[in-house]
């Protein structure tokens, strides 16, 4: 049995990173990146703990679209990234914006770019129709 987080925090990114794989650099920066991992594997209904190889290649595979010296940042803000995600999906299921749509994005996305992701990982311009929405903003 391989339990995923460990496998991407103990194996996956410092084989992937290599030398710029320096890990966290304090306990609290350690539960942000586990929960970050945790979050990412929910999202993509892996099993915290699997038996199954099929789920080492698929996260591999699905990293592989994040730079390698973002994979510490894409984890740590994870939870940005999947409420930036949310909003998408919840605008084009819908098919319209609001303006408290919009609202919703604008904590995630600064903190995104405070940390160095910026849109990189999220739909831009889906992002971008959405703040659209935004009072006061004209076309």
């Amino acid at each position: 049995m391989t339990d995923m987080r460990n496998y991407i925090l103990d194996v996956y990114m410092p084989k992937r990173c290599g030398i710029c794989w320096a890990g966290a650099a304090s306990e609290e920066e350690q539960r942000e990146l586990e929960n970050g991992i945790d979050l990412y594997l929910r999202k993509n209904g892996i099993e915290p703990v699997t038996d199954s190889p099929y789920f080492i290649h698929y996260v591999e595979n699905n990293l592989r679209a994040v730079d390698e010296h973002d994979l510490k940042r894409y984890f740590l803000l994870y939870p940005e990234i999947a409420c930036v995600r949310k909003i998408v999906r919840t605008f084009e299921r819908t098919g319209h914006t609001a303006a408290d749509m919009a609202v919703q994005l604008l904590a995630p996305l600064r903190k995104l770019e405070e940390g160095g992701l910026g849109m990189r990982y999220v739909p831009e311009d889906e992002v971008r129709l959405i703040l659209e929405a935004l009072p006061g903003k004209t076309s």
